[in-house]
């Protein structure tokens, strides 16, 4: 758990533009190894970036995105480890 909790707040800073050049390339490394993560967080900064979207839109697709995130954790019986 506490692994999982390091990577969102990887994503988190670098989300918000905060991360360091080392925890890019780490949060990088990871995305490597997991490609579903992968797609994940590139689906997060795509919603992250866009300023188009209405708040109840961005709402929505965080919930669909969080749902299949959900699936993934059940299909690998809670083993889901980047």
């Amino acid at each position: 758990m506490m692994y999982e909790d390091r990577i969102w707040r990887l994503i988190a800073r670098k989300l918000a533009g905060e991360a360091s050049e080392t925890e890019i390339k780490k949060l990088d490394a990871i995305m490597k190894q997991d490609a579903n993560l992968g797609q994940y967080i590139e689906i997060l900064s795509s919603i992250w970036n866009s300023e188009h979207r209405e708040k109840a839109e961005i709402i929505e697709i965080y919930d669909r995105i969080n749902d299949r995130l959900e699936l993934l954790k059940a299909s690998t019986k809670g083993d889901f480890k980047p």
